[in-house]
């Protein structure tokens, strides 16, 4: 199934290293009536955030620019072991076959979702848009408030304006 093409055992070193099971406990997002593909300050709630959002965003970047040199260096040192530069480069590769070349994407869209059976972990979901279709970008954190490094990440195709709501389901195994 070409659902998630980014399913390997790198994407969720959080959660392997934990072994708790997923409940999502908070989702919010920037979004106008239903249109989630919008740019907007950060919400209250999430203004502790601000930095997971620029590391997000300096992924999706370097990461849709095919830097993988620059996106390598964003994952945790644990990911790192498990994952090279050359193999950050085939994620890449794949991605552009799959969806199409990176097209654009809204720094201040944001999406946010904490799980309370991994208290220390905090997703960011990304909306990117590719030549053939419009992308999540789910990036796990330690919730340590730094949201410096990624400690694991999904690609997956947003289908049908799936909802930031679906693509914090997939982050947390409920999907």
């Amino acid at each position: 199934m070409k659902r998630s093409v980014l399913t390997t055992a790198l994407i969720f070193v959080s959660a392997l290293l934990s072994g708790c099971e997923f409940n999502v406990s908070g989702t919010y997002n920037s979004s106008k009536d239903s249109n989630e593909y919008f740019e907007e300050p950060l919400s209250e709630k999430v203004e502790k955030y601000a930095a997971a959002l620029e590391t997000s965003n300096q992924f999706v970047e370097s990461f849709g620019s095919g830097d993988a040199k620059r996106s390598w260096s964003l994952l945790h040192s644990r990911l790192r072991e498990i994952v090279s530069e050359d193999g950050i480069a085939g994620m890449q590769h794949r991605t552009e076959m799959d969806f199409g070349s990176f097209v654009e994407y809204k720094p201040m869209q944001w999406g946010f979702s904490t799980n309370s059976k991994l208290a220390n972990t905090v997703v960011s979901i990304k909306i990117v848009v590719h030549e053939k279709t419009q992308v999540f970008y789910i990036l796990n954190f330690e919730d340590d408030g730094q949201y410096q490094t990624i400690l694991g990440f999904n690609i997956v195709q947003r289908k049908d304006n799936e909802s930031i709501a679906t693509a914090a389901g997939q982050a947390h195994g409920l999907n």
